[in-house]
């Protein structure tokens, strides 16, 4: 099970495993140091100007163990230092990582600008020190096999992970991070969560990593309640505001905003099996959802049962004229088709925002799905255009399967139609729009204009989704969910009300 947060109040949903909500059922949400970060039967360690530890080199982080806490005070200046985390909690006992804000709620900062790393945190591989500002791995002597596990972060602003920073390693020798450097960069980890963290200016913003063996797989991953924005590398599109690849990977409550000017990554890319990206508000990139086949953990992350059954719904999704032509990919991208994902998104209770004009972008898809054997399942979204651009359900030899819609005016079916594809079904459910349906626009206010019709119920989803992902919340800008009524699921057009 994993256990989802409500900004009212706390509920369970099952998703995922029963230790990932174990976790969360004792986060809070309140950023104050005793309700958002318990103590728990460990000892607290705090740093900060008025705290006994002054630098995040001077706790223990190799000792901590379950029920330890460490809470990081905001101060003026950010904090200078890399963290390696290697620590193991349990589901009743997490450790836990949380920032306490300053007086207007300021996060305290974390950043590789300068950054220095003690000998003492025990890097086992020195490029490891070059991929992230938090690392989440084993230290120096750690038996092959340990990874850290029931982990929470929660509540920092990190940043700084980019090539054009530099910082001073465990052996006093100054390096740029790596082009690949993330400000998180969880390169194995079993029931880790990160939470209400701002994540920026870095090559990648949060970043986790798989193997090819189970010593090396993350399972249970949790992003939630985060602001990633302002990441990737100019003219790179191999750089993203998030890039997943594990066993059981959840997205949910996220503010995903533009990657930094220039850069061509994606606003979320994943590699995982298990994949759930709900409630959550994502714009800019090249792909808004790049949903594709694992690369270094195939064997494990390409056998679960769950890399062919993928869930996103209940998001906002907002296309900006500059940003890419297809806004969710979903197979694969090496070119070895039998390793695609072979299995269906499930997209439904989104509302999908593309703003183009055709000088910049002539056409522009909703789904790009790669082979004949991936199939996406489409139904109670809304799909608004703003532009001129012209609007496509479909690039791709993919199968799309409709329920009802609604569509701005003016739409394809397929930019490059060719002989023999499988048509798409249900094209005649689509509600035809006219007009804007929102409150406004413009002014992002994206709930459902009263008299408009797409303000109409939905349809109930397939049996194929079980009731574990039922829509039974919605987004609430920024960073929020509310709950819908107990034992009610939104059944109305889109994602907001």
């Amino acid at each position: 099970m994993l256990c989802v947060r409500l900004t009212e109040r706390p509920t369970l949903l099952a998703v995922a495993s029963l230790t990932a909500c174990a976790i969360a059922a004792h986060a809070a949400t309140s950023l104050a140091a005793d309700a958002g970060c318990p103590a728990g039967r460990g000892s607290t360690y705090e740093v900060g100007p008025q705290a006994r530890l002054h630098r995040l080199a001077d706790v223990p982080w190799n000792s901590l163990g379950p029920g330890d806490r460490v809470l990081v005070h905001w101060r003026s200046e950010p904090y200078r230092e890399q963290v390696l985390v290697s620590a193991q909690g349990t589901p009743e006992q997490p450790v836990r990582i949380c920032g306490v804000p300053g007086p207007q709620g300021q996060l305290p900062v974390i950043t590789g600008q300068d950054a220095r790393t003690v000998r003492e945190l025990g890097f086992p591989y020195p490029p490891t020190q070059e991929r992230g500002i938090v690392v989440v791995s084993l230290r120096e002597g750690h038996p092959w096999g340990f990874k850290p596990r029931y982990v929470v972060l929660e509540g920092l602003d990190l940043r700084g992970a980019h090539p054009r920073y530099s910082f001073t390693d465990q052996n006093g020798k100054r390096h740029r991070f790596s082009s690949s450097a993330a400000a998180i960069f969880i390169e194995r980890g079993e029931h880790i969560v990160v939470r209400h963290c701002t994540v920026t200016d870095s090559a990648n913003g949060f970043f986790v990593a798989s193997g090819d063996e189970e010593e090396t797989v993350s399972r249970d991953i949790l992003a939630e309640g985060n602001h990633i924005y302002g990441n990737g590398v100019a003219r790179s599109y191999y750089h993203h505001n998030a890039y997943s690849e594990a066993v059981g990977m959840v997205y949910q409550y996220n503010r995903f905003g533009p990657l930094r000017p220039d850069a061509g990554g994606n606003a979320l890319k994943d590699r995982s099996a298990g994949t759930v990206i709900r409630y959550n508000w994502i714009e800019g990139g090249a792909h808004l959802l790049d949903l594709v086949e694992p690369e270094e953990s195939s064997g494990i992350t390409g056998a679960d049962p769950r890399f062919r059954r993928t869930y996103v719904y209940g998001n906002v999704l907002l296309n900006g004229p500059l940003d890419g032509f297809a806004l969710v990919h979903y197979g694969g991208d090496n070119g070895t088709t039998a390793e695609y994902r072979k299995g269906t998104l499930f997209f439904f209770n989104n509302t999908v925002i593309i703003r183009g004009e055709k000088n910049d972008r002539w056409n522009t898809a909703l789904f790009r799905l790669e082979t004949a054997d991936e199939t996406a399942d489409m139904r109670n979204n809304i799909v608004f255009r703003q532009g001129s651009t012209h609007l496509f359900l479909l690039d791709g030899v993919g199968r799309l399967l409709l329920g009802p819609n609604w569509v701005s005016e003016g739409f394809g079916q397929r930019p490059r139609p060719e002989p023999g594809i499988v048509p798409i079904t249900g094209l005649d459910r689509i509600v035809v729009g006219h007009a804007s349906p929102f409150v406004n626009v413009d002014g992002a206010d994206l709930r459902v204009r009263p008299g408009s019709d797409a303000a109409r119920p939905g349809d109930p989803l397939v049996p194929d989704v079980p009731s574990a992902y039922l829509p039974v919340q919605v987004y609430v800008p920024h960073q929020k969910a509310r709950a819908l009524p107990a034992g009610t699921a939104r059944t109305a057009l889109g994602a907001l009300e």
